[in-house]
């Protein structure tokens, strides 16, 4: 990050290590998509980008919420409408 200081307002959430394993219902909103951890985190206002790491064999794709996170991330990119959280 060029400039002195500026490296301490950047923050990176990963689902992967941020999700409390033991207690996925509620990060995945009790049923309510809308209040899951992952669309809370993509929905932010400081959220100004994700990342996903694939592999050879795309496994990313095949899993829901990584195809959720892209919608939300592609919607947010191109302003469209998400909702209100």
């Amino acid at each position: 990050v060029a400039g002195h200081g500026q490296w301490q307002g950047l923050a990176y959430w990963f689902c992967t290590f941020c999700n409390n394993q033991y207690d996925l219902d509620r990060e995945l909103g009790n049923g309510h998509w809308e209040q899951s951890s992952f669309y809370l985190a993509l929905t932010d206002g400081g959220c100004q980008g994700t990342c996903m790491i694939l592999d050879e064999n795309l496994h990313p794709f095949g899993r829901s919420w990584c195809l959720f996170e892209l919608l939300i991330s592609i919607m947010k990119c191109e302003g469209a409408a998400i909702g209100a959280h």
